[in-house]
């Protein structure tokens, strides 16, 4: 989960990197324990933070994808795919002084996640940064998530952002900078010098 690094203030290259990390410190342990690389590798699924960069976020998600592909072959099981991908709308796009404000903002933040390829997605109450999610709140974020699902058919199509030469070299970008920047954790230590 990058959830705690996404609301430290992380950028996107950093989550991946630490998500890298993560990952890269659980297949370890697991291998280390008798577990079998490639069921290892089948345990383990990603949760991401999901801001209101709708393009960067779709990108990250996807990026995540490419990377964790890479991390596998690189530890020797490139045919494991990511089981599951679970998008978290993020706590610090959210306001309190106006909180009508923070439907649009998860709608986009929805949106995002799924475009990016999102198996699981967690919408946020509007009023979540009040303390106190009302009925209200739940139920407008569950409806934003089906209303984009069921009525957008954004669900229905594999990869939504594939083939945009905009988004393919902004994923790809990501996906360089954040290997770059977890094979330097990895050279100081990994997920251990966290």
């Amino acid at each position: 989960s990058t959830l705690a690094v996404h609301a430290a203030g992380a950028d996107a290259a950093d989550e991946l990197a630490y998500a890298l990390s993560a990952a890269a410190a659980y297949l370890r342990a697991l291998t280390d324990a008798g577990v079998d690389l490639a069921d290892a590798a089948a345990t383990l699924t990603a949760q991401v933070a999901v801001g209101r960069d709708t393009f960067g976020e779709l990108c990250k998600l996807r990026a995540l994808r490419t990377l964790w592909h890479k991390l596998l072959a690189a530890a020797g099981a490139p045919d494991t795919a990511l089981r599951g991908l679970h998008a978290v709308c993020a706590t610090r796009t959210l306001s309190q002084r106006d909180p009508w404000v923070n439907l649009l903002r998860v709608t986009t933040e929805v949106f995002a996640a799924m475009v990016g390829g999102a198996e699981y997605i967690t919408p946020r109450a509007f009023d979540e940064a009040l303390s106190a999610r009302s009925p209200l709140g739940r139920r407008a974020a569950r409806n934003t998530a089906l209303v984009l699902r069921d009525e957008s058919h954004l669900a229905r199509v594999l990869d939504p952002a594939g083939g945009s030469y905009a988004l393919e070299h902004r994923t790809h970008a990501l996906a360089r900078e954040a290997w770059a920047r977890f094979t330097a954790m990895e050279r100081d230590g990994g997920g251990s010098a966290l």
